[in-house]
C-alpha cells in the first residue's frame, strides 16, 4: 500500500560537504530497493552528485510508483544549509506535496550518520539482542564522529556512546596508505592487499603503536600525528572516462614523523606493520565492548569494517558471535536510516530482514538486452533454458575464458556477489595474474575471491561462520590451497562469497555446472568493472567492457554475447609477482641514495626481501634502470603509472627481464 512506502536518501540534498557514496533506498511493504549513484554515474565514490537522482528514479521505476506516492522521506542530517529552502526545491522538483505540508504531517525524518550504520547491521543481523560498534573516518559534516558503540535489545538501540572527531584508527590506516604511495580514504583495500606480502617487522609495529593513545576507557584510539599541511591538487590525474574527485584533489601527504620512521623499509613491510597495528587496536576495542556489555553477539558497521582481515581477527577472538552487513560503508547509510525509522518509529522488531538479500538494485529485461545486441551488431546466442546457458558458461570457464556475468537485480555495495561479476577458473593461478595485469589493469597484488557453493564452506575455510556478503576473510584449508589456488591470497586467507540457492539460484546453478566439469564447487569472482570506475550498472556498460576486451564473453540475462572479430581480449605479457616485489624492495635503497643518505640501513632491511623474492644478485645496470624508474616516480607519477612504465620497460629490454627472475616471466 502507498502508506507503507519509505524513501531514504543520503546525504541531505544540496548540503555543504562531501557526502561521498551517494545512495538511496525504497521500502514498500516487503519490497526493498537500495543502490548507489556512483555505479550509474561511473564516478568513483560519487561525491559530485547532490542527491542520488538517477538511483532514486531507477527504484521508482522498479516499483512502478512516483515520488508523490512516498509516505515517509528519510534524510541524512543536514549541515550548513537552509533546510526548508533545499527541501521546498527538492519536493517541487519531484512534484510532491510541499515541504511544509509533509513536515507538518510528520512525514520528513532525519537520521544521523552512525545511527544509520548501526541500524543497518542490527536489522540485517541474525541477532535480536547484542552490542554494536561503528567506526569510520569521521562520519560526515553534520555528525563529525568516528565511532559509536552500545547495546541493542529486540533490534532497537537502548544505549549508545560516541567518540567525536575523525582523528583515530581509520586515519592512522589512511596515513599508512600514504606512506606506501596510496591515498587515505580511497585506497585502504590496497594497503590490506599489499600487507600480506610481508611479515610485519616487530620493531616497526612497536614504533607505530606509540602514536595511538587509547581513550574513552579503551573504546577508541586517538592519533597523535598531524599532516605537514595540505597536499596539492593534481589536475593531470583527471581521467574523463574514470573520474575520481578525491584522487584529483589530494596527493599522498603523510606526517613527517612517519616518513622518517619508515624510510628504510620496503612498502610491503610498512603496509604489513600498519595493518597489524590497526587490527590489534580494533580487536582490543571489540573485546572491551563485549566484556563491558556482557553481550555475546556483536555487529560491526562503518567504512573501517571493509577491512576483511580485521573482521577475521575479531571473529577469531572467540569472545562473541560476529556479524558484518553488506553495504558496510556509506553506500549503506540510506538503507540503515530507513531501518532506523522502522525500528524506532514504527516498532518493527521482527527478524524479517535477517540476512537480507544483497540483490536490491535495478534489473533489466531480455528485450532491453536484445535491442543492444542489435545496436552493436554483435554475435550472440539466446538460451531458452537457464540450465543450458549455465552449462555453456561453465564450459567456457573450464576452458580458461574470462566471463562477464550480468544477471538479475544488482548488488548493494562494492562486493560482487554473483549479479555484476567477472568470473574465471579458480584452479589456475594465471587467472589472477591475467585479471589483474591485463583485463582489470589494477595493482598486481590485489586478491580475488572465490564464490563457493553453500554447504562446501567448511571444506575450504577454517573457523567458518556464516558470511554471505564477502565481508570477512577466513584462513583457507590445505584442500582449498590445492584446488582453488587463484582464490587464495599469498597469506593463505580468502574472502569468500558463499552462494545460496535460495538467494541466487542461477549463480548457484552455474557453479554446480562448473563443479560437474572441473571437480571444484567454486569459481573465481571479482567485480564487473575495469580499473578506476565503480562496478557497472547498465547493460550498455557491460557491452562496452566486452568491446574493450575486459572479458572474453558476456553472459547477460539469457544471452551470451561474443566480441566482434579482431576485438577479442589479447593474451599479452604477464609479469611474475616477484618482479613487482623486487621493485618494492629496492625502492628504499634508491630513495636513500637519492637523498644522499647512508644506504647501508636500507640495504640491511631490504636485501633479505630481494633475495627471498628473486633469488638473484642485482647488477649495476639493473640498479641504474630501477633508479631511472624511481626518478619518474619522484616527479609525481602515480603508482599505477609507475607500474605501467616498469612493465613497458621490462618488455622492451629482454635481457633485463631474464636477469630479474629466477624463472620465466612470460605465461
Amino acid at each position: 500500500m502507498v502508506s507503507d512506502i519509505i524513501a531514504s536518501c543520503y546525504p541531505f540534498p544540496f548540503t555543504i560537504g562531501h557526502g561521498h557514496d551517494v545512495n538511496c533506498s525504497l521500502l514498500a511493504g516487503d519490497r526493498i530497493y537500495s543502490y548507489e549513484e556512483a555505479k550509474i554515474s561511473q564516478v568513483m565514490h560519487d561525491s559530485c552528485s547532490r542527491f542520488p537522482e538517477r538511483a532514486l528514479f531507477l527504484g521508482l521505476r522498479q516499483f512502478g510508483i512516483a515520488p508523490r506516492d512516498v509516505m515517509h522521506w528519510v534524510w541524512g542530517v543536514p549541515n550548513q544549509v537552509n533546510v526548508a529552502a533545499a527541501l521546498e526545491f527538492f519536493y517541487s522538483l519531484m512534484k510532491c506535496e510541499s515541504y511544509q505540508a509533509l513536515s507538518e504531517q510528520g512525514r520528513v525524518h532525519f537520521v544521523s550518520h552512525h545511527k544509520a550504520h548501526a541500524y543497518l547491521a542490527i536489522m540485517t543481523s541474525p541477532f535480536a539482542d547484542g552490542c554494536f560498534l561503528t567506526l569510520d573516518g569521521g562520519g560526515d559534516e553534520a555528525q563529525y564522529t568516528d565511532s559509536t558503540w552500545g547495546v541493542f535489545e529486540d533490534r532497537r538501540i537502548v544505549s549508545s556512546e560516541s567518540s567525536k572527531g575523525g582523528h583515530g584508527l581509520t586515519l592512522f590506516h589512511g596515513y599508512v596508505c600514504e606512506l606506501v604511495g596510496y591515498l587515505n580514504f580511497a585506497d585502504h583495500g590496497k594497503l590490506m592487499g599489499l600487507a600480506s606480502y610481508a611479515e610485519p617487522p616487530e620493531e616497526l609495529c612497536k614504533e607505530l603503536r606509540r602514536y595511538l593513545v587509547a581513550d574513552h576507557d579503551g573504546m577508541n584510539f586517538r592519533l597523535s600525528l598531524e599532516r605537514p599541511g595540505q597536499s596539492t591538487v593534481s589536475a593531470k590525474r583527471i581521467r574523463i572516462d574514470a573520474y575520481d574527485q578525491y584522487k584529483t584533489l589530494h596527493q599522498p601527504n603523510p606526517p613527517a614523523e612517519l616518513v622518517e620512521l619508515t624510510k628504510f623499509y620496503p612498502a610491503h613491510q610498512v603496509a604489513a606493520a600498519g595493518q597489524r597495528v590497526f587490527e590489534d587496536c580494533l580487536c582490543e576495542i571489540a573485546a572491551t565492548l563485549v566484556r563491558r556489555t556482557g553481550k555475546k553477539n556483536l555487529v560491526l558497521c562503518g567504512g573501517a569494517f571493509h577491512n576483511v582481515c580485521a573482521n577475521r581477527r575479531i571473529h577469531e577472538l572467540g569472545c562473541a558471535n560476529v556479524f558484518v552487513p553488506m553495504g558496510v560503508g556509506d553506500e549503506g547509510v540510506s538503507l540503515g536510516a530507513a531501518f532506523s525509522l522502522l525500528a524506532e518509529k514504527k516498532g518493527a522488531s521482527s527478524s524479517a530482514y535477517s540476512y537480507l538479500t544483497p540483490f536490491l538494485g535495478p534489473q533489466f529485461s531480455d528485450e532491453e538486452v536484445r535491442r543492444l545486441v542489435q545496436e552493436y551488431g554483435l554475435l550472440c546466442r539466446h538460451f531458452e533454458s537457464e540450465e543450458e546457458q549455465c552449462r555453456f558458461v561453465a564450459r567456457s570457464l573450464a576452458d580458461g575464458q574470462i566471463v562477464g556475468w550480468f544477471q538479475g537485480r544488482a548488488e548493494l555495495g562494492p562486493r560482487a556477489l554473483g549479479a555484476r561479476s567477472v568470473l574465471a577458473d579458480p584452479r589456475a593461478l594465471k587467472s589472477k595474474a591475467r585479471l589483474n595485469q591485463l583485463l582489470k589493469r589494477r595493482d598486481w597484488f590485489m586478491p580475488f575471491a572465490p564464490a563457493v557453493l553453500e554447504g562446501y564452506e567448511e571444506a575450504y575455510l577454517e573457523s567458518y561462520t556464516r558470511s554471505p556478503y564477502m565481508t570477512m576473510a577466513f584462513r583457507a584449508t590445505e584442500k582449498a590451497k590445492r584446488e582453488i589456488p587463484a582464490g587464495i591470497h599469498v597469506d593463505g586467507t580468502c574472502r569468500p562469497n558463499c552462494v545460496s540457492r535460495a538467494t541466487n539460484r542461477k549463480f548457484y546453478r552455474l557453479i554446480e555446472e562448473f563443479m560437474a566439469l572441473a571437480g571444484v564447487p567454486a569459481v573465481l569472482n571479482t567485480s564487473f568493472n575495469r580499473h578506476g570506475i565503480p562496478t557497472i550498472a547498465s547493460p550498455r556498460q557491460a557491452f562496452e567492457h566486452l568491446a574493450e576486451g575486459a572479458v572474453d564473453l558476456l553472459a547477460i540475462e539469457r544471452f551470451v554475447v561474443f566480441p566482434s572479430p579482431g576485438r577479442e581480449a589479447q593474451p599479452g605479457v604477464i609479469l611474475d609477482e616477484r618482479v613487482f616485489l623486487a621493485f618494492e624492495s629496492i625502492k628504499p635503497i634508491l630513495k636513500a641514495w637519492a637523498r644522499g643518505d647512508e644506504v647501508r640501513e636500507a640495504v640491511r632491511r631490504c636485501e633479505p626481501e630481494i633475495v627471498r623474492g628473486l633469488g638473484l644478485e642485482w647488477t649495476a645496470g639493473e640498479l641504474r634502470f630501477l633508479g631511472h624508474v624511481f626518478r619518474r616516480e619522484q616527479v609525481g607519477e602515480s603508482a599505477e603509472e609507475l607500474l605501467q612504465a616498469c612493465r613497458g620497460a621490462l618488455e622492451a629490454q629482454a635481457g633485463l627481464v631474464a636477469g630479474l627472475s629466477a624463472g620465466p616471466l612470460r605465461r
